[in-house]
């Protein structure tokens, strides 16, 4: 279980995050969904410690960790434990489905070249994209399939702890009306 805790933000006089408590079961999917400056994005960013939090906690089930904190070893492990996919898929152009898959390994998490290319095959057999490994994303034939590669290189940090505990915001998309 991930556990957040009266998580709060403020812009100048305005107040994005105010109190904010979210409990993520192991293995669970969570869709933030809400309307536009309703502060879902910033909800994600303070998450992963891309902003600081003004205050709150997230706890992975060994104790609370500050979300305001500006210690980097501490950002470091949160980051190491905890993954989203945004809308927009985040993907280097510039690298292969398989790249894509093995930076956040070899830069994040130490690992070896080969080791991430190893990990980053088997995930992205995991969901059905293996014969792409060599594509770059704009050729990969659909959306869809696009979004699958974006998650796909969120996967080894997800499931080093967390397998599927996936964050998606959706903003103004029609999908929440």
């Amino acid at each position: 279980m991930i556990t957040i805790r009266d998580v709060h933000k403020r812009y100048s006089e305005h107040d994005v995050l105010n109190g904010i408590d979210l409990d993520i079961p192991h293995a669970a999917t969570v869709t933030v969904i809400g309307p536009s400056g309703s502060g879902k994005s910033t909800l994600l960013r303070v998450i992963d410690v891309l902003e600081h939090a003004d205050k709150g906690t997230i706890d992975f089930g060994d104790g609370p960790v500050d979300l305001a904190t500006r210690d980097k070893t501490t950002i470091r492990d949160i980051r190491s434990r905890i993954g989203f996919v945004f809308q927009n898929y985040n993907l280097f152009a510039n690298k292969t489905a398989l790249q894509n898959v093995t930076e956040p390994l070899i830069y994040a998490q130490g690992k070896s070249r080969k080791e991430a290319e190893t990990i980053g095959r088997e995930q992205l057999d995991r969901v059905g994209l293996a014969d792409f490994a060599d594509r770059y994303p704009s050729t990969v034939p659909s959306p869809r399939n696009r979004s699958s590669c974006s998650l796909t290189s969120r996967l080894p940090r997800l499931t080093r702890r967390w397998s599927g505990a996936c964050l998606k915001s959706f903003g103004n998309s029609p999908r929440t009306a």
